[in-house]
């Protein structure tokens, strides 16, 4: 190779190599710690389908969450919630996912109502959002609820926690 051509084939090497590099990336943000026990609330509310007979429920509890090292901007989440008063007492496992924003894709169980013959769920997804000090879900759920006049149900449960 000649002193001539020397030159300009390092100058189109390293252009190519320039070519390949995007620039300054941007450091990926971490996705907030969120594990831990939280204080929580369950909101029942119901709705009879037959004659639109409602009402609600509130029953109280904890939620721990157990959560991953992130991938892809996405963190694992398990877990369980445990349900008191005055609800009849029951646990439920927990699983789901949370993104970098907060919000959460989680499926766990569904409370049974104080009074009344409705059961609850053992599985239910839930969405909402999560913080490092708050946790808010919704999941809504048909339900055949047995007994004389009742029949289908809609019901919304909603969980506030806080730690």
């Amino acid at each position: 190779m000649s002193r001539h051509t020397a030159g300009p084939l390092a100058l189109v090497c390293m252009l190519a190599l320039g070519a390949c590099d995007d620039g300054p990336s941007a450091p990926t943000q971490p996705i907030p710690s969120v594990a831990g026990t939280y204080y929580a609330s369950w909101q029942l509310q119901f709705r009879r389908n037959h004659d639109g007979f409602s009402g609600a429920f509130q029953c109280y509890g904890t939620v721990t969450l157990a959560q991953t090292p992130a991938s892809n901007n996405t963190a694992t989440l398990t877990g369980f919630a445990v349900v008191g008063g005055p609800c009849p007492p029951q646990s439920f496992d927990l699983r789901g996912t949370m993104q970098l924003n907060g919000t959460v894709h989680i499926t766990t169980g569904a409370p049974r109502p104080p009074q009344g013959q409705c059961p609850g769920a053992p599985a239910l997804p839930y969405t909402g959002v999560v913080t490092e000090r708050d946790l808010a879900l919704r999941g809504t759920l048909d339900v055949n609820c047995p007994g004389p006049g009742e029949g289908m149900h809609r019901w919304d449960f909603i969980i506030t926690a806080g730690r």
